[in-house]
This record gives structure tokens, sequence and C-alpha cells, in this order.
């Protein structure tokens, strides 16, 4: 591609990014969207186990796409999470991917 032009075949099913695709994680970086939240709300409003969220937010980073921080609330630690600026293009991206493969939007 020159000049970050996308082709039509970047919209195929090759365009689709894995790391996005996972269901937990689409899930997850969809409830980032645009919010902040600590690491007890995502695990309720999810319904994963401690184990299981923590992998995929692994998942999330290693790829760039989720960042922690700490800070205390009152008296408590907790761990926020939030999409990066990566994450979000990601996110747009899988999105404008799947109307296209839908059948919605012509690829831009």
């Amino acid at each position: 591609m020159n000049g970050g032009a996308r082709s039509p075949s970047d919209h195929g099913a090759g365009a689709i990014d894995p790391v996005v695709h996972e269901p937990v994680r689409l899930t997850l970086m969809v409830a980032l969207d645009g919010h902040e939240a600590d690491f007890t709300y995502l695990k309720n409003h999810l319904g994963l186990t401690d184990g299981n969220l923590l992998f995929h937010l692994r998942k999330l980073g290693e790829a760039g796409y989720v960042t922690s921080a700490s800070r205390r609330v009152g008296s408590r630690r907790l761990t926020f999470y939030r999409l990066t600026p990566e994450g979000r293009e990601a996110l747009d991206r899988y999105r404008e991917v799947m109307r296209h493969l839908l059948g919605g939007e012509p690829p831009r």
C-alpha cells in the first residue's frame, strides 16, 4: 500500500485482526471504547474469572491496544484499564472490516 491507502483486499477475511476478533477481547475493547474501567468492574460486567480476564487483558496489552494504571481510590488501590490510541484504531478498523464483510458500507 502506498501512503496509507487501502485496497479492496484490505477488507477481506484476511484483514480481520485476530487479537480483536476473539470474542472476550472484542467485548473488552467495546466495553473500554471511550471509557476507563477498573478490574473488578470488567470482571463483573463481563462475567469472567480473574484468570480469564487477566489473560485477555495481557494479550491486549501485548498488542499495544490496552494500557493500565493503578491508583488509590479511598483506602483501596485499583487498577484501571483503557484503550490506547492504537487500540481505538484497531477497533475502528475491525468495525469497518465487519461492515464490509457483512454487506454494509463499502470499504474506504
